[in-house]
């Protein structure tokens, strides 16, 4: 979320991404990446180069997938991205 700030093309957007990234740091507590989620992370990674999926280009998707999975709740998401995993994450769709 932080890259998505700076990644901002005018100054107006920019305001409005850092005001909703305080409130999203406000409200949760960050989980952190720990040796269990670069293991899932290293399995789905695996999984996706057998299944047509270039990890590298979807690092951060799957870091978030790893922790999902290793957390035992859902991914919600908005793109189908990691839709080819579905069999081994709980792939939600955002309503």
């Amino acid at each position: 979320m932080h890259f998505g700030v700076h990644a901002a093309r005018d100054g107006s957007e920019r305001t409005t991404r850092l005001n909703r990234l305080g409130i999203v740091e406000a409200k949760f507590d960050p989980i952190p990446i720990d040796a269990s989620v670069a293991r899932a992370w290293g399995s789905l990674a695996g999984l996706s180069v057998e299944r047509g999926i270039q990890p590298r280009r979807r690092t951060m998707d799957l870091l978030i997938a790893a922790t999902a999975q290793v957390e035992q709740v859902p991914l919600i998401s908005l793109d189908d991205d990691l839709s080819a995993l579905g069999d081994v994450i709980d792939l939600r769709r955002a309503a």
